[in-house]
């Protein structure tokens, strides 16, 4: 289970993790780093832990630092690995809503023709899954972007994700920008939906 996970990885500086030819940073400024660990294949995924505590898009910058990196995840991309996200809901708000989009540029989508893609075209690590989200809208085009929804996040609550990316390019720099969406009307305080989620999702375990 995610939660009893030994993060074991140098810091480099504020906001910045690096690991096994590979630098995970802080993007945005409502989020922080909390660790990292795992060598991206799909037996040992590269799993991070971050903290979410502001309203806004929240943006992971990834840069691959290796030349000789290569597809960890035995596909034919030039750049392949398996990631398993935690995301720590310190916004004081409830989500019902979560999503993740590969960009080069902020606010600019990761289209057909870069490269650049949550695996597109490959089964691998399949089916993109969350412990407490149960739909998921796997898109590929004309935007490379996970939809998470039918589930809730409560306020200091941990939600995990199962996902894997892949390039084209030998050395990429590239964001994956989170959208995350509080329930528009609810006549249950943020408190009570926390521990019903938690209840939820005791036990839950990553495949």
């Amino acid at each position: 289970m995610f939660g009893y996970c030994r993060f074991a990885v140098a810091q480099v500086n504020a906001g910045e993790l690096r690991l096994n030819g590979i630098t995970f940073a802080s993007g945005s400024e409502n989020m922080r780093l909390l660790g990292a660990s795992g060598r991206g294949t799909l037996q040992d995924p590269f799993i991070i832990r971050e903290e979410v505590f502001a309203e806004g898009d929240v943006v992971l910058r990834i840069s691959i630092d290796d030349p000789e990196f290569g597809s960890r995840v035995t596909t034919l991309h030039a750049i392949g690995f398996a990631l398993h996200k935690q995301v720590l809901n310190n916004t004081g708000r409830a989500w019902d809503y979560y999503s993740m989009e590969l960009e080069f540029h902020p606010g600019q989508g990761s289209d057909y023709f870069d490269g650049l893609s949550f695996g597109q075209s490959t089964t691998v690590n399949r089916p993109f899954r969350s412990n407490l989200f149960a739909h998921v809208e796997d898109m590929t085009e004309p935007r490379d972007m996970i939809r998470f929804s039918q589930g809730r996040v409560g306020p200091g609550q941990l939600v995990e994700f199962k996902l894997a990316i892949t390039h084209t390019g030998l050395k990429p720099k590239f964001f994956l920008v989170q959208h995350s969406r509080r329930p528009f009307a609810s006549a249950e305080p943020d408190t009570k939906l926390a521990a019903r989620a938690s209840r939820r999702g005791a036990g839950w375990k990553m495949p």
